[in-house]
């Protein structure tokens, strides 16, 4: 009989490990240096180009100039979507696969290994894992969970059955070794069970691994497709009410799963998706070529040596058993199982650390620009608080109010009230004349307006007290109601809004859709050109002063010369009402819809660093009537029109959607952000209803309705208590404090 040497025999080309790891190597390359390669912030939104001549929105086709890929429905470039999105499904989907595989390997060794009623056990519960569908079990742990938990909840629902076919191939080979002639040997020589599954078994099992892997990789992604289709992904699978009768699912950071759920919005659109589920398939595609390369590499049909990754694993189980069995051994040592659990632990740890490293897109955080302006530490110095209109104050507000003290005055008024460092009330009344009310809500004095006034007051550094009215003029008094001087403009229209003070002391304050800049001895400085949009609330500066914002114009404090307009919002198209919003962070924002695009001004034209939000593609009619950053960079959009119920969103600086807060009320206005992030908002008719809303609770903090009074004229909030004021002449205290112990002036 000729014996035939099996090295001899001609191996045949494994193709598909050759070609399953040039997929995944080019998978794993864009996973890594895909960020960087991206040629857009895959969150910036661009709203209109020109193509063929022709200013078009979007979706933009593939090969749009400067998109080849083309884009979404909201303007944003597929190509960098794509290549920020891998990196976190890869992460999501690699730590899932290593958590199944460890309950595979722990529960097929088990009920491959044991007899009797364990085995009995063991083989029903992964014959019940498997029986249950991944998708459903998946969906319903997701809901369980809540999906706002994120990478969390997913993890989980995607672990709690799916190890159960690793789990019973690893069942299947243990109960094939557990008879074998070198066990039986094994046993001869004195070892126990604990060393026979440790030396024998998974030293077998542990270098199939790297196949189990690839087909764990491959089947996670594909339940994560299925679940973009449902439309359920990272960060998303939440409905946001953006009208009484719509609303759509908000999407977050770029990843796979989001992608594909989006990209269904555009049925008669499909290139999108197309795009994103042929990336799905590639990926797919390499790991199951990967799997089944692995597999053919590890018959033992074929006459082969141990390829490279078969000698690290079988290294890998040689570290973590010991070499060799010896009589003395019968009983294994409780710690050579941690020599098995704590290598799972590392990995596990290790994954964990990586997907909290890699997964925040980190393009629309940068660092904030110092802290905001306070008018001479003033609790509440303007309309919308400070000189930056950013509604926020460090205190905290109430927490369970009720009604203090209530002041009527018959002329009715104009705006909401201020409050300065010594603790007057001071608020403007429409029958033309200036109040002054002490803590407790007792008038202190009362002084004439040339005419009647626009808005609310604002209080400069110094205590002076400044009010605009409606013949052009801007008047000056003295903490004590002494008038102190008197300027009245004799150009452009008539005032739209109170006024802003600067540090310099100078005044700002709209006249329709253009500024008007004051010194602080009641000289005018510039008028600017008219801009797109009126505005009726005060003009807003940054931080160090150098520009003046009104919507969307920004202008130079100097000269009143009109800047340019951010790349991100072009003269050609401009969702309707954008403006520039100073945060809470301090730093510069334009606003345009749901996305906020952060500036930078150090070359004097603003330069766009940076673009976040949530996409409500379709639903623009709809827009936020106010929105704001507060100081940890989280986004805030209100919407209070009179065709809806009243609700807030709050958006992580990621574009993650942290709540969607819906009052019962209509008509209604953000008063308020306290230093915890809590936003007071009442309504605007009728009696107002004020409410506390907050990021960690879809139910109001409480509601309380003002007695007296209609119509909401504004209001100002200090530690403690909320001070609303009516149209028809009612300023009420809401406080959680006793009335004697309300004192503005020791507030911080």
């Amino acid at each position: 009989m000729q014996i035939i040497d099996s090295t001899s025999v001609p191996r045949q080309a494994n193709w598909p490990l050759r070609l399953g790891w040039l997929l995944v190597g080019c998978v794993l390359v864009v996973a890594v240096v895909g960020p960087w390669l991206a040629p857009h912030d895959p969150l910036e939104r661009f709203p209109a180009v020109r193509i063929d001549g022709v200013w078009t929105g979007p979706p933009f086709p593939a090969f749009t100039p400067g998109f080849l890929l083309g884009t979404d429905a909201a303007g944003r470039d597929l190509l960098s979507r794509l290549l920020w999105g891998v990196r976190p499904t890869l992460i999501m989907v690699g730590l899932i696969a290593v958590m199944r595989l460890a309950i595979a390997l722990v529960a097929g060794t088990a009920a491959g290994w044991t007899r009797g009623w364990s085995v009995v056990l063991l083989d029903a519960l992964i014959t019940g894992a498997l029986l249950v569908p991944v998708l459903v079990v998946a969906l319903a742990v997701i809901a369980f969970v809540g999906i706002q938990r994120g990478l969390l909840a997913f993890i989980l629902g995607l672990t709690v059955t799916g190890w159960a076919e690793s789990a019973r191939y690893v069942e299947t080979q243990t109960r094939a070794m557990h008879d074998l002639p070198f066990m039986e040997a094994a046993r001869a020589a004195g070892a126990g069970e604990g060393m026979l599954i440790v030396n024998h078994v998974l030293r077998h099992i542990l270098p199939q691994m790297g196949m189990l892997m690839a087909a764990e990789m491959s089947a996670t992604l594909m339940v994560t497709a299925a679940l973009g289709f449902l439309g359920y992904f990272i960060g998303g699978g939440v409905w946001v009410t953006v009208a009484d009768f719509a609303a759509r699912n908000e999407s977050a950071n770029p990843e796979l799963g989001q992608l594909l759920a989006t990209s269904l919005d555009q049925i008669l659109r499909p290139w999108p998706m197309v795009v994103v589920g042929g990336t799905i398939v590639f990926i797919i595609l390499g790991f199951n070529l990967l799997g089944d390369g692995l597999r053919r590499q590890m018959d033992v049909n074929q006459g082969r040596r141990a390829t490279r990754l078969e000698q690290l694993l079988s290294r890998l189980a040689v570290v973590m058993v010991k070499p060799a069995p010896r009589p003395s051994d019968a009983v294994l040592p409780p710690l050579r199982l941690g020599r098995l659990a704590l290598p799972s632990l590392a990995l596990l740890l290790v994954g964990a650390l990586a997907a909290w490293w890699l997964w925040p897109l980190q393009a629309a955080t940068p660092a904030a620009d110092g802290a905001l302006f306070h008018s001479g530490g003033h609790p509440w110095a303007g309309e919308r608080h400070d000189a930056s209109g950013t509604l926020t104050i460090a205190a905290s507000g109430p927490l369970s109010p009720t009604v203090a003290w209530s002041y009527t005055h018959t002329g009715g008024f104009s705006g909401g009230p201020v409050v300065s460092s010594d603790g007057v009330i001071y608020i403007a009344a429409t029958d033309g004349a200036l109040l002054a009310l002490d803590a407790q809500g007792a008038l202190r004095w009362q002084q004439p307006l040339p005419a009647v006034p626009v808005g609310a007051p604002a209080l400069g550094a110094d205590g002076r007290i400044y009010v605009v009215d409606v013949d052009r003029g801007l008047t000056a008094f003295a903490p004590d109601g002494a008038q102190i001087w008197h300027y009245a403009a004799t150009d452009g229209p008539r005032p739209s809004s109170g006024p802003t003070v600067g540090a310099d002391g100078r005044i700002y304050f709209a006249q329709a859709a253009r500024v008007r800049a004051v010194d602080g001895a009641g000289g005018n400085l510039w008028l600017t050109q008219a801009g797109m949009n009126p505005s009726m609330q005060p003009p807003r500066l940054s931080v160090d002063g150098a520009q003046v914002f009104l919507l969307d114009g920004a202008y130079a404090t100097e000269n009143g010369a009109a800047l340019p307009a951010p790349s991100a919002a072009g003269a050609e198209f401009v969702v309707p009402l954008p403006g520039y919003v100073v945060g809470g962070d301090g730093g510069v924002y334009f606003v345009q819809g749901t996305t906020a695009t952060r500036l930078d001004f150090s070359t004097g034209a603003p330069a766009p660093v940076g673009t976040f939000g949530y996409d409500a593609a379709g639903m623009n009619m709809y827009l936020p009537s106010d929105a704001g950053i507060l100081a940890d960079g989280v986004f805030w959009l209100f919407y209070g029109n009179a065709y809806m119920r009243a609700h807030m969103i709050w958006v992580d600086p990621n574009g993650r959607l942290l709540r969607n807060s819906e009052l019962a009320m209509i008509s209604a206005r953000v008063l308020a952000i306290d230093g915890n992030g809590r936003a007071f908002v009442c309504s605007e008719k009728g009696a107002p209803n004020c409410a506390a809303i907050e990021v960690q609770n879809d139910a109001p903090l409480w509601q309380v309705v003002a007695p007296g009074g209609s119509g909401l004229a504004g209001g100002a909030l200090v530690a403690h208590t909320l001070y609303v004021a009516t149209g028809d002449g009612v300023l009420t205290a809401l406080s959680d404090l006793p009335t004697t112990a309300i004192d503005n002036a020791a507030l911080p």
